[in-house]
């Protein structure tokens, strides 16, 4: 019976070495591949990020570059309008002027409105200050000889204002007088020396 036990006993197997040896290799590659795939994962997520982010990017510039469009319209808009407006105020001036220039010279009219009797003549000539429609010369010294009357009427006497007497008289000093004759009857047209 003592034989009997002895050989009752399971036996214990000896592991094959190759076996160990195969199973330890075996979980070394897949401890390898879990990390393949957790890299694999982290890449993929990265290029995904990188995707978005260079879509993104991409419509930034573009909606930029729409709105940068939009207001160089819009700054030229405003310029023109700029332009314009600013144009007919000065053609405003330039028609004050011209009235102006008809009851005095430039430089008086210069010296009222802070401008310098060239620019005063500038502003009226650019204003399309008329010359004769026929081209005939007469015709600009009778629209002068008026504009003298007109002055003459809106003019104070001298004995009202002295000091503006003597300035008149100072300023006719260097001045010539040359008769005008028209269907009104004669005048005298006062030219510059």
């Amino acid at each position: 019976m003592a034989e009997e036990t002895s050989q009752a006993r399971p036996q214990t197997r000896r592991k094959d070495p190759a076996a160990a040896l195969l199973a330890e290799l075996r979980q070394a590659r897949d401890r390898e591949d879990a990390k393949l795939a957790d890299r694999r994962r982290q890449e993929d997520e990265a290029l995904a990020a990188y995707a978005k982010a260079v879509v993104e990017e991409r419509q930034i510039g573009e909606q930029a570059a729409k709105k940068v469009a939009e207001l160089e319209k819009r700054i030229a808009t405003v310029r023109e309008e700029q332009e314009r407006d600013q144009a007919a105020a000065v053609a405003r001036q330039a028609a004050a002027l011209t009235t102006l220039v008809k009851f005095r010279n430039a430089a008086q009219v210069g010296e009222v409105v802070g401008l310098s009797a060239k620019r005063v003549r500038a502003l009226t000539k650019d204003a399309g200050h008329p010359g004769p429609a026929t081209g005939d010369p007469t015709a600009a010294v009778v629209d002068a000889v008026r504009g003298v009357e007109v002055a003459a009427e809106d003019t104070p006497s001298p004995a009202a204002n002295p000091d503006a007497a003597a300035a008149a008289g100072s300023e006719r000093a260097g001045a010539t007088e040359l008769p005008l004759v028209d269907g009104e009857g004669e005048h005298r047209v006062v030219t510059g020396a």
